[in-house]
């Protein structure tokens, strides 16, 4: 078993990424599909896109293509990109941003504050949610300057009217200085790890229950 650290990188030399995230998108909207048809509603689901596969003019086609496969709404997919797809953005990365816009999926930028970068892109582009990186997350409840690095990106983000996630999140004391920021959205270990489809429903029917009165949403 490899994990994505460990593959994705050679994928990408190799020219292999877009095959895999072709391979992602429509494994992911065939297996909502299959749950809708059960009467399973789960809501949206993000997928990870490079930020290669991006930057392809031929990307929202692709994605307009794989939805109508699948008869799957544009809503119920969030496209995650790193801050990288966003830097000196080409022509074609702000086609395919406007392209997604108009058919309504979802666009996050994931990893939030790995890359040095201009936050100008958080105004000009119709990006609707931050994720911040696991890294600052991890220190959020035992080093004072990361837990006022994170207060200060929800406190942005929720500015510009975005949805701030909070990636790697592993320990309540994690989420409870979370909860006391008002950052919208969590996810990470701490409510489950990586499963089959088999044995999601289940799992998230359980932590729905147990976040319903919550403001945080998983």
């Amino acid at each position: 078993m490899l994990t994505p650290n460990q593959f994705l990188s050679i994928a990408e030399q190799g020219g292999f990424i877009e095959e895999i995230g072709k391979y992602m998108l429509a494994k992911v909207c065939a297996q909502h599909q299959a749950w809708l048809a059960q009467g399973i509603d789960l809501g949206w689901v993000a997928v990870n896109i490079s930020a290669n596969h991006f930057r392809s003019r031929e990307f929202p086609g692709l994605i307009r293509n794989i939805l109508h496969t699948y008869g799957l709404p544009a809503s119920i997919l969030r496209i995650e990109i790193t801050e990288e797809a966003m830097l000196a953005p080409t022509h074609d990365v702000l086609h395919n941003l406007e392209e997604l816009k108009k058919m309504g999926v979802l666009l996050a930028i994931d990893d939030f504050g790995t890359a040095y970068s201009s936050l100008e892109y958080l105004v000009r582009y119709p990006v609707e949610t931050l994720k911040i990186d696991r890294t600052f997350i991890d220190q959020v409840d035992i080093n004072a300057r990361a837990q006022g690095l994170v207060r200060s990106i929800v406190g942005m983000g929720r500015n510009l009217a975005m949805c701030v996630v909070a990636e790697g999140v592993e320990r309540k004391n994690q989420l409870h200085i979370l909860r006391t920021m008002q950052c919208n959205e969590a996810q990470g270990f701490l409510f489950s790890r990586p499963l089959p489809p088999d044995d999601y429903v289940q799992v998230a029917d359980h932590l729905a229950e147990q976040l319903e009165n919550s403001k945080m949403v998983l």
